[in-house]
């Protein structure tokens, strides 16, 4: 019958079915198949009729329990249990989640962990290319992908606090209190700030040779930065950018066809500073005050330090306008213009400068930018795009739920709530979040006694579980005692503390020891009997170690990414804190016009004029220190010139003496006079010194060398 097609049914057109194509099939089907062939031989039945035929005998098998040929190959030679594959993947998925994506070999490493603690040093390793088919069997839940770079800071700023807070804000702004009207749409306003290099751009997809891997773009390569401050209106509209070119003067020939009624500005880097916020914020309420005839408006800004001057909040505070700030280092998730805008504006900002160039053969320069970018403005700006980026960040309408956990999933690594890759059972997450309360709550209770004063919020001390406070207390006083002490601690956490290191055991293969024994048949009842409860014995013993298989893989991950977390802790010990002195550091969102924020940009400018006069009178006391050095220096030229004449004489009169002394000596006579001493010499000035020195004892033990003294330095009052 090999090498032979076999027909079946009488029609000409109906295909041939050989015998390869039933080696797909699993043996006693394909026994049946062969059979049913031979004898429809006579074309009682057709093709489509014995396919019908064994996908039914297929099915039937199947619900009988009989595993297919790759689900009993992948039992028989896979190294891991589904269950452990499945665990891997919910890691896999939750790290890419946080933001810490794995590659190919990243999978193969922490899959051989837990293949090592499962078989012990007898495990050979994985198969060459493991990695890709492991992503192809589960294919329906991971797939590769290009990741895109995510600053640690806007990872950490995107969590629950934050949105809360954010939002809560939002909505008090937008109702306005008591007696105060809300604000509708089109007078709700989002600006920020984008630079442009006229030479540079986005890459593009354009046609070049078949084998070629990249096409060169011949660009002017211009770097030099252009600010553009863009301002949107949720109601679709936007109002006319300002332009901040580079350069210390204005000069005439930025003067050009401005179809966009832009205003310019210079600054000496091409950057927005505090002058040009306040010359922005007059020329905001001055294009949008008709439009409000003296209702509020909003304008919602990110943390540029223009953006919270005095003088920026004073006059938006004295014409009505509410600034409200977003959160710190979350304007990718809160900010329409970072979120749908800016990106299809730099791709027409690209299209048009291209265009330019080719069609005028003249690079792109400041005494032309305005025209060249009005198109890509006007193509990106367009009222659709607008209402899209209010809407994608929750403003109007207003809708916390846009901003998903999913988008604050990267800040799970730095909350305080409990959160690890692999999700842990109901029982032990409601224990761990019954602890976590319970150590807030004394750490609360601690607290009141030093502020006695502040009132604490009922919410706060409700457990979220209260059925697990005896077992919780319970676990909290037993680990005091222990070296995992520092869980239940008010401490600070660092990278030297460590849970003990579990330890993995080797678990046997399974097997079905007493098949034999399931294979007899029953003669009687109570052999029938024996039998079933052999058989439930049998399933329940295998289930517990599909259980332990499972616990033991996600031990193993966990471990892992506690591993990677006391590396990240240890890295951000070592690094050195900057103090900018910046009003933002908290990171949460503020409204700024609120009073207490004008007073602290005031006092902001008064520590700076504090600071200024400080730099001032130190740059003054040092060019009096290099003066009055100036005529030190000549002073002690002079007299060291007066002490060399001093020296020069007295070495002269020193000969004169030594030479009667020889004569007397010869004539044996006494000398005449007596050897002479040199003449008092001219002392020297003291020194001008811009530093005070302070020599302060320093008690030392036994054991430090015999050094008592420690000389600083410090600036003089």
């Amino acid at each position: 019958m090999a090498g032979t097609s076999i027909k079946i049914g009488t029609k000409e057109s109906t295909p041939a079915l050989t015998p390869q194509d039933l080696t797909v099939l699993d043996s006693p089907i394909r026994a049946i198949s062969i059979s049913l062939i031979c004898n429809a031989a006579c074309g009682v039945l057709d093709r489509d009729r014995a396919s019908t035929f064994i996908e039914k005998c297929l099915e039937l098998r199947r619900l009988n329990g009989v595993p297919s040929q790759a689900d009993a190959n992948f039992d028989k030679n896979s190294w891991l249990s589904r269950k452990e594959e499945k665990a891997l993947v919910k890691f896999a998925l939750a790290c890419a989640d946080q933001g810490f994506p794995w590659d190919v070999s990243r999978l193969e490493e922490y899959a051989n962990d837990v293949c090592l603690a499962k078989y012990g040093d007898d495990f050979p390793g994985l198969g060459q290319n493991w990695g890709d088919r492991f992503v192809g069997r589960h294919r329906g839940e991971l797939k590769p992908c290009w990741s895109h770079a995510l600053d640690h800071q806007r990872a950490r700023a995107a969590n629950p606090v934050t949105k809360k807070e954010y939002f809560t804000l939002l909505t008090k702004a937008i109702e306005g209190e008591e007696g105060e009207e809300p604000i509708p749409a089109e007078l709700i306003y989002g600006v920020d700030e984008t630079g442009i290099q006229c030479g540079v751009g986005q890459k593009r997809r354009v046609l070049g040779r078949v084998d070629a891997k990249i096409q060169q773009q011949q660009r002017s390569g211009d770097r030099e930065n252009i600010t553009v401050i863009v301002t949107i209106c949720a109601d679709g509209s936007d109002l006319p950018p300002a332009v901040i070119f580079k350069g210390k003067t204005y000069r005439t020939s930025w003067k050009q066809n401005n179809p966009l009624k832009a205003s310019l500005g210079h600054s000496e880097k091409g950057w927005t500073d505090g002058e040009i916020g306040i010359e922005w914020m007059k020329e905001f309420d001055r294009q949008t005050k008709v439009k409000a005839n003296g209702r509020r408006r909003l304008l919602l800004v990110d943390g540029h330090n223009s953006h919270y001057t005095a003088g920026f909040l004073r006059h938006a505070r004295d014409n009505n306008i509410l600034v409200l700030c977003y959160p710190s280092h979350s304007t990718h998730l809160y900010q329409g213009l970072d979120v749908v805008i800016f990106s299809p504006l730099k791709t027409a900002w690209t299209e048009a400068r291209d265009e330019y160039e080719r069609r005028t053969g003249q690079k792109v320069n400041k005494q032309c930018f305005l025209k060249v970018y009005a198109s890509a403005h006007m193509k990106a700006l367009s009222k659709q795009n607008i209402i899209s980026a209010f809407r994608a960040t929750g403003v109007v309408p207003l809708n916390p739920d846009v901003i998903t956990e999913m988008m604050l999933a990267p800040s799970r690594t730095s909350s305080t709530s409990s959160s690890l890759p692999v999700p842990l059972p109901s029982p032990t997450q409601a224990l761990s979040d019954t602890i976590h309360a319970l150590i807030a709550q004394q750490a609360r209770s601690e607290d009141e006694g030093m502020n006695s004063g502040s009132g604490m919020d009922d919410e706060c001390d409700v457990l979220p579980h209260p059925q697990m406070e005896v077992p919780a207390r319970r676990a909290i006083n037993s680990l005091r005692g222990t070296s995992a002490s520092f869980l239940v601690s008010r401490s600070p956490l660092t990278s030297k503390h460590e849970l003990p290191r579990y330890q993995p055991y080797t678990i046997s293969p399974f097997q079905q020891r007493y098949q034999h024994l399931l294979d007899l048949t029953p003669a009687t009842e109570n052999e029938w009997r024996l039998q079933e409860a052999l058989r439930k014995v049998e399933q329940q013993d295998r289930q517990r170690k599909e259980n332990m298989v499972t616990m033991q893989a996600h031990s193993v991950l966990q471990d892992v990414y506690v591993k990677e977390a006391r590396s990240q802790l240890q890295a951000a010990e070592t690094r050195k804190k900057k103090d900018k002195g910046l009003a933002m550091d908290d990171g949460l969102p503020k409204l700024l016009t609120d009073p207490m924020y004008i007073d602290a940009a005031d006092a902001r400018v008064e520590r700076k004029k504090e600071r200024d006069q400080a730099k001032q009178d130190m740059a003054d006391k040092r060019d009096s220190h290099k003066e009055a050095l100036r005529v030190w220096e000549l002073a002690e030229k002079a007299r060291m010139a007066r002490n060399e004449v001093i020296r020069q004489q007295h070495r002269d009169a020193v000969k004169e003496w030594e030479e009667e002394s020889k004569l007397a000596k010869a004539e044996k006579r006494r000398a005449r006079w007596t050897k002479p001493k040199i003449g008092p010499l001219e002392k020297a000035a003291p020194k001008p010194v811009l530093y005070k020195r302070k020599a302060k004892a320093v008690e030392e033990d036994e054991e430090d060398s015999d050094d008592g003294m420690l000389i600083d330095e410090d600036l003089e009052d």
